[in-house]
């Protein structure tokens, strides 16, 4: 049974103003280098065996992972299809109750953005070739993808996750069966 890891990025100023990120390109803080350097000296000193990093191309995604790269001596790569959601006409705005209720209806675009579904797809394709693999691998990418990556280790009901959230450079520990 392989196991597969997932942490959040470090802190963005956005993150701080409680502003919708989604795909837009905001770099890290201070605070959020200082956490992904926690984060790498964690994964160090412990027995996880991470041997691939996959990361979101979004500047704090892409940090926070050659930052946990370049400490552990971890190969990193991009890959697009585990950018953050596309949250559409929402992203730079402050979080709101209407916002909440928006991310839970599952067909819901945000007028030119994702819905649910189309995110799922592409999230679900990757777990499943990373699945396939004998690697270890270390997914460095948004809150928004936690809450698919935690449906797709949980019987892939979106709806039950629609809750999760991961704080920045948190990690959770998932297992394919």
């Amino acid at each position: 049974m392989n196991k597969f890891y997932y942490a959040r990025h470090g802190q963005t100023e956005w993150n701080l103003e409680r502003k919708v990120c989604g795909r837009s390109d905001i770099p890290l803080t201070e605070t959020g280098r200082k956490q992904a350097l926690d984060l790498a000296d964690k994964v160090k000193k412990s027995d996880l065996h991470i041997t691939k990093i996959i990361t979101s191309p979004l500047k704090r995604a892409v940090e926070t992972a050659k930052i946990i790269s370049n400490i552990n001596s971890i190969p990193v790569t991009a890959d697009f299809r585990i950018t953050e959601r596309n949250f559409g006409k929402a992203e730079g705005t402050e979080y709101s109750d209407e916002f909440k209720l928006s991310v839970k209806q599952l067909a819901y675009n945000f007028e030119t953005g994702e819905n649910a579904f189309q995110v799922a797809e592409r999230i679900f394709e990757v777990l499943d070739e990373i699945s396939r693999s004998s690697d270890t691998y270390l997914m460095v990418a948004h809150n928004g993808l936690a809450r698919f990556v935690h449906s797709y280790f949980n019987g892939r009901d979106i709806k039950k996750s629609e809750d999760f959230f991961i704080k920045n450079c948190e990690i959770k520990e998932y297992k394919f069966k």
